[in-house]
């Protein structure tokens, strides 16, 4: 019974807890490299038949693109700035359809499910470690209930750990060849993943839970 409601009470805003999770934002109409990406992804439902597309950006410089199911049948995509920034057109076209694969796949919903249930709530642990050495005076009966607390967010780390290595990295290449027969570019999107895999930058803030959505972990 606690598990099936768990499940539900997750599944609850599924679409504004990831967003707030990647910290990612709605494009701003007004920057040419967020209409860009509106474009891209614009054209590739069209000429795909995709579901309803939220387009999302996160503001780091480092290289990364993910998606995510709302779970009522629309999805999000995001890509991060310094993606935005650095690649070119045809390369942020294959991105996006690598992206595409996992929608129309159907294999972004597993994902985005495994996230609700305890990738979002990963990053918590963190925060709760440090309040706990910051409140040394804090009185017995408080550190004894954020120390019940501490141990349920390690039940979770534990849970998305396990999901994440269940999760197979067989999609991504099944995404890469769904994204070359989407654009018939190949080559483009293999310059596009070698510059995020090289990127100084990383694939910027990932929490540990939510890995499983993006093209890098």
């Amino acid at each position: 019974a606690v598990a099936v409601f768990y499940w539900f009470v997750s599944r609850i805003g599924a679409r504004d807890h990831l967003t707030r999770a990647m910290h990612a934002q709605p494009l701003d109409p007004d920057d040419r490299f967020h209409q860009r990406l509106a474009d891209i992804v614009e054209e590739m439902r069209i000429a795909t038949g995709g579901p309803a597309i939220r387009c999302l950006t996160v503001s780091t410089v480092g290289m990364n693109a993910f998606a995510f199911s709302d779970l009522h049948g629309s999805a999000c995509i995001g890509v991060t700035e310094g993606a935005l920034s650095r690649l070119s057109r045809q390369q942020l076209e294959a991105v996006v359809a690598h992206e595409f694969g996992h929608v129309l796949s159907g294999d972004y919903v597993t994902a985005t499910s495994a996230c609700l249930l305890f990738g979002v709530y990963t990053s918590l642990g963190d925060a709760l470690d440090d309040a706990m050495v910051a409140g040394a005076g804090t009185p017995a009966l408080l550190l004894l209930g954020a120390v019940g607390l501490r141990a349920l967010l390690g039940l979770l780390q534990l849970g998305s750990a396990v999901t994440n290595a269940a999760i197979s990295r067989q999609r991504e290449s099944l995404a890469d060849l769904a994204a070359a027969r989407y654009t018939r570019d190949p080559l483009s999107l293999a310059q596009a993943l070698q510059m995020m895999v090289r990127h100084s930058g990383g694939g910027g803030y990932i929490p540990d839970g939510l890995s499983a959505l993006c093209i890098r972990p």
